[in-house]
């Protein structure tokens, strides 16, 4: 029986187009899982603040504008958690 429903059930994806020729898909759910635009917008936010900066700056999960950013780098690798305290750099 599930896979008979599952078969046919629709799902909902949100893309975020950064220009003519690419998108970024951002999340595909099924109908019986709610969307919160909230958390849709400060993602939208996020990828613009990273295409601004060219890539030298990161979002962490939670990324607000204002709030810290990461530099990517080889020495980030495997050192998130000193950098970035979600307690700390979001509050």
């Amino acid at each position: 029986m599930w896979a008979k429903y599952t078969e046919f059930m629709m799902r909902r994806a949100v893309l975020n187009c950064t220009d003519v020729s690419s998108s970024i898909p951002m999340e595909i759910i099924t109908l019986p899982v709610g969307r919160d635009i909230n958390e849709l917008i400060r993602r939208i936010k996020a990828f613009q603040h990273v295409r601004v900066t060219k890539g030298a700056e990161a979002c962490s999960a939670g990324w607000e504008p204002g709030k810290k950013v990461l530099k990517p780098g080889p020495e980030l690798v495997g050192n998130v958690w000193k950098e970035w305290n979600p307690a700390k750099d979001l509050a």
